[in-house]
């Protein structure tokens, strides 16, 4: 039976009582809570092998150097981090709250935005910079009365009502109306507030709702469907066993074309932990769960933790967002990571009921898997806000690609789509916008070597691939990459060494590699071999094999 009352927890030499409601045929190990979820972040901790003499397997995707996986030997390189460079037009539409990116093939581009009153509307846009706001009429605004915000009582673009939480277009659904879909969190939780009548005082009752399921033939004129298993309210997981019975609001819906599941990332707090910020005896962190069909979710596990590196940060909270998604080989995962600091006296008095300054800005976790993320790039910012006072001083969260998330590729670009605010002051003075920052492809980490020449080795691989040989690199004047083929032991198999290699001399996103007769690794297929790249004056992104 479900057992209610108070629990002794030992935090830091202090005892804390917490609410209890659990079973008493749990047996659980709380001696490493919390701090011991503080791991999952870490590459070195939660694979600890050396995997030099580990065989692989490699498709024709790009392979990227923003971790050691592939690499067995490296000397007289450095790995270097980048950041993108944000569009000179920023913020490219401000006065809204920026929430999806499509790609489409009519339109061009779309963006999915909500206002503050949760109402939904679409821009268009020819080249993903300059956007309008098309007249399409399908709903009046009067009909929503004073949840319109007096700027946008004009405006013939609304769509729906909601806060939307992802957008996916997939046209090869087999039904036309249900090939555009997203997830909804209702106005003021819509018509139906969940509760039941074991639910304990202490989990708030009449506070939960559920995430709905629209759908769609074209993208602007939604259905509802169903309601989801994803329930919204509370989220605060605090020891030894009071368990949240919904998630926090924050939540990022996708695809993962990899993994063939959906996937939802939702916002918790979990505590005691007494080493983040001071305003809070808790930490923000990040759950995982999964679906085949948008509507039943496996339980959140919790997948995103801060660490002890993390707390020295002043003020640092946690982890607010995150959003995950499949790049080339592997995964990537934009991190929403925020600050909570004491308020002035000015902050008190704007806002007796939100006494905090709160800072956001976006790291970057990666991932062999798909579900299990580590930090990359040194924690250093991959997008950082502005200087005080400007369009992004305050507050980031990224803007996603529809149905997979991420940036959308644009030639030899990538582009980062992302919501800036500032949120100082009065709640109704906050402003927000749409950013955009731009990268190279592949450009989120390089091994770079100056004049003195550098080298890496890679693990032994087979290739998919029919055996031609691509390198994204970045040459200066008088500088050089080249490759050669080396058997498991790690020596030149003949006509594939470095001296007969043709060397890469310029910059470019997908430069081809061939060695004399050799114009291919096609007679070394099926053949477990390791490749050596030796840069001089140049970066090396990404290799892979056609």
């Amino acid at each position: 039976m479900p057992l209610a009352g108070n629990k002794t927890v030992r935090v830091d030499d202090d005892d804390i009582q917490r609410a209890h409601v659990g079973h008493t045929d749990l047996l659980t190990d709380w001696s490493a809570f919390p701090h011991g979820y503080g791991v999952l972040l870490n590459e070195r901790l939660m694979y600890p092998l050396d995997l030099s003499v580990w065989r692989t397997t490699i498709d024709t995707s790009r392979q990227l150097f923003v971790d050691d996986y592939l690499i067995a030997h490296i000397q007289g390189l450095t790995r270097v981090f980048h950041s993108p460079r944000d569009h000179d037009a920023n913020p490219l539409m401000d006065g809204l709250l920026p929430r999806c990116i499509c790609a489409h093939p009519e339109d061009g581009y779309r963006l999915y935005y909500n206002t503050g009153g949760w109402l939904l509307y679409v821009a268009y846009s020819d080249d993903g910079v300059n956007w309008t706001k098309p007249a399409l009429d399908l709903i009046d605004p009067a009909d929503y009365g004073d949840r319109v915000p007096p700027n946008f009582r004009n405006d013939r673009n609304l769509i729906g009502s909601g806060e939307i939480h992802s957008l996916l277009h997939e046209p090869d659904d087999p039904d036309p109306d249900q090939r555009w879909k997203m997830l909804i969190l209702p106005f003021k939780g819509g018509d139906k507030i969940i509760s039941w009548r074991y639910m304990d005082k202490q989990q708030n009752p009449g506070q939960y709702c559920c995430y709905q399921l629209f759908t769609s033939p074209d993208g602007v004129r939604w259905q509802y469907r169903s309601e989801t298993n994803l329930v919204k309210g509370g989220g605060g997981f605090n020891a030894p066993h009071q368990r949240p019975i919904g998630t926090g609001d924050v939540i990022q819906v996708r695809w993962d074309p990899k993994l063939r599941k959906y996937f939802a990332t939702t916002k918790h707090s979990i505590g005691p932990d007494l080493r983040l910020s001071s305003m809070h005896d808790h930490a923000r962190v990040q759950a995982v769960c999964e679906s085949d069909d948008l509507i039943h979710w496996s339980s959140p596990r919790v997948y995103l933790y801060p660490d002890g590196e993390d707390a020295k940060v002043d003020g640092l909270w946690g982890i607010y967002e995150s959003n995950g998604f499949p790049y080339e080989s592997m995964w990537l995962n934009f991190l929403s990571m925020t600050c909570y600091h004491p308020p002035t006296k000015e902050v008190v008095e704007a806002r007796p009921r939100m006494p905090w300054i709160k800072r956001n800005w976006v790291r970057l976790a990666a991932s062999r898997d798909g579900r299990n993320y580590y930090y990359i790039g040194r924690r250093q910012p991959f997008i950082d806000r502005g200087p005080s006072a400007s369009w992004k001083s305050s507050y980031l969260r990224m803007v996603n690609r529809d149905t997979i998330s991420g940036p959308v590729v644009k030639g030899d670009e990538l582009w980062f789509y992302y919501r800036g605010s500032m949120i100082d002051g009065p709640k109704s003075a906050w402003t927000h916008g749409l950013g955009l920052a731009i990268l190279r492809r592949d450009g989120f980490a390089s091994l770079e070597a100056g004049e003195n020449e550098g080298m890496l080795i890679t693990r032994p691989l087979v290739f998919e691939g029919t055996g031609r040989l691509f390198v994204n690199a970045q040459v200066a004047h008088g500088g050089c990459i080249r490759a050669a083929a080396l058997t498991e032991e790690g020596n030149e198999i003949d006509g594939f060494g470095r001296d007969d290699c043709q060397p890469v001399t310029k910059d470019a996103t997908s430069s081809r590699i061939g060695w004399g007769g050799h114009e291919t690794l096609a007679e070394l297929k099926g053949r477990y071999i390791r490749l050596a790249f030796h840069l001089q004056d140049a970066g090396l992104y990404a290799f892979w094999i056609e």
